[in-house]
């Protein structure tokens, strides 16, 4: 049979040990907070006593935030142990008293941990601007859980995708079709012409001007524009690097070859075009 002090040395060699040994060796509180310091969601396994032991969830739960699910609830609805948990795991506010999750301090450490967390907020507060503002800031993607208006304002949209490009698939239509806005957009991240208005990406006056602002945005042109040699060797005459995000069939069609190295006749560009492959002569 093994002892107490059998599973203590366990224990001690390897938390994950915890789980298995007896109810009597889970109650002991040294072990437990040995075991909790090192894996918090281990309190799971610890007995009830302990789960309203505030030193045994305050160290539980400062070593994996939603280790407050399985923690009693009068430390649940504990705001000093609520705020610890949510330093480590903003997500962990899905586990806080229901008076805790709608207290504005609590919310807002939560979305400062975790962007993503607005998505557990009440439907109420997701219409405050400010929790909103705090959300996508941490992760842009947060704003597909905002009320729809906000998705159109534009402060709270580019502030979502300077923490997150991918955040422009849940931006309003509206803005998406708002020149003004969308070169805003562009200038933070290329990337984001990708998501503009189709209207937008087949407008060589609008293109050529997102590609002075950033040549990362002739990648999400249209199709059309990027095939053709005259627009490609405008747009490199803005940036030669341009030419990365032509299509493949003009970067390798031999006569563009010609043409782009009597416009720019740079050894970097010769280089480049050099390491391309050919189409095959007609």
């Amino acid at each position: 049979r093994v002892q107490h002090d059998d599973w203590r040395g366990f224990i001690q060699r390897d938390h994950r040990a915890f789980r298995m040994a007896p109810s009597g060796v889970r109650a002991d509180k040294k072990l437990a907070m040995l075991t909790v310091r090192k894996d918090g969601l281990a309190l799971q396994f610890a007995p009830a006593a302990l789960m309203e032991d505030r030193d045994v969830v305050a160290t539980a739960v400062k070593n994996q935030g939603c280790a407050l699910k399985f923690a009693d609830l009068d430390m649940k609805a504990d705001k000093e142990l609520v705020l610890e948990a949510l330093k480590s795991d903003g997500m962990a506010l899905q586990f806080a008293a229901r008076r805790l999750q709608e207290d504005p301090e609590v919310i807002s450490a939560a979305l400062q941990q975790n962007g993503m967390a607005l998505s557990l907020v009440q439907r109420r507060f997701r219409d405050r601007r400010e929790f909103v503002l705090l959300a996508v800031s941490q992760n842009g993607m947060a704003l597909e859980f905002s009320n729809p208006l906000l998705k159109r304002d534009r402060e709270v949209a580019l502030k979502a995708i300077e923490s997150n490009t991918q955040a422009m698939q849940v931006v309003d239509p509206y803005l998406k079709a708002d020149p003004e806005f969308m070169m805003q957009a562009i200038a933070i991240h290329g990337a984001a012409m990708q998501y503009a208005a189709s209207y937008l990406r087949s407008d060589p006056g609008f293109v050529m001007k997102a590609l002075e602002k950033n040549v990362w945005s002739f990648g999400g042109a249209a199709r059309e524009l990027r095939s053709d040699p005259e627009f490609v060797l405008l747009g490199m005459l803005k940036n030669s690097m341009a030419l990365e995000f032509a299509t493949a069939e003009l970067r390798s069609d031999r006569q563009f070859h010609q043409l782009a190295r009597r416009q720019d006749g740079s050894k970097r560009l010769k280089k480049y075009l050099k390491s391309m492959p050919l189409s095959s002569p007609q």
